[in-house]
């Protein structure tokens, strides 16, 4: 006699409040300092302004969709150039461009990043590192267009007082071969004001 089969558990359908409202721990998150020139119009002078971006690990965004969608989904397009398949897709300037959909049921979220560096200015003719480092930062974006991790984006998230206050600073400072540990990063302006002095 076989034994009677076990039913299937249903899969929950998605629901963006739900990944929306999952808490975000202090320790997941990277916050990197970055600096901008701002220009006074009043004192027609330029200051440098730091600003903290913070930034969720992908295994931890990946981990946090899995609890509550076990049969969560991604996967990342590739594009077929002279017959040869591409992890991304590549622009006349010789910047790229990875996307990514994440699929959860019938809910089929698709999302795109340009490969960009620390500076969070495009690349040219990156490497596979580049391509493979923003691969999962497009995969943390499009889990956050489901609603894990929007409130980073959207500027709310802070970590807990108890956490500032014991000492533990969330700030990664930049290593590499064009930049000293310490510095600030200064991206470049993309919006030039009429009375920008040279060099910046």
């Amino acid at each position: 006699m076989t034994a009677p089969k076990e039913p299937k558990a249903k899969k929950l359908e998605w629901d963006f409040n739900t990944l929306y409202n999952i808490e975000i721990d202090d320790a997941d998150v990277t916050v990197r300092t970055h600096t901008s020139k701002k220009y006074n119009k009043q004192t027609r002078a330029w200051s440098e302004e730091p600003y903290d971006l913070p930034y969720l690990k992908w295994s931890v965004a990946w981990r946090l969709l899995l609890q509550v969608y076990p049969h969560a989904t991604y996967r990342f397009e590739r594009f077929i150039v002279n017959e040869t398949p591409q992890d991304c897709q590549y622009h006349i300037d010789n910047t790229a461009t990875v996307h990514c959909t994440v699929s959860i049921g019938d809910k089929h979220q698709e999302m795109w990043l340009p490969v960009m560096n620390y500076q969070n200015n495009a690349i040219k003719n990156p490497d596979a590192r580049d391509i493979s480092d923003t691969k999962m930062r497009c995969l943390v974006k499009c889990i956050a267009m489901l609603g894990l991790g929007m409130s980073l984006y959207e500027g709310k998230w802070k970590p807990k007082e108890e956490v500032v206050s014991s000492g533990k600073v969330y700030k990664q400072e930049f290593t590499g071969s064009d930049v000293k540990k310490g510095d600030h990063i200064k991206p470049q302006w993309r919006d030039t004001p009429p009375s920008q002095p040279k060099g910046f």
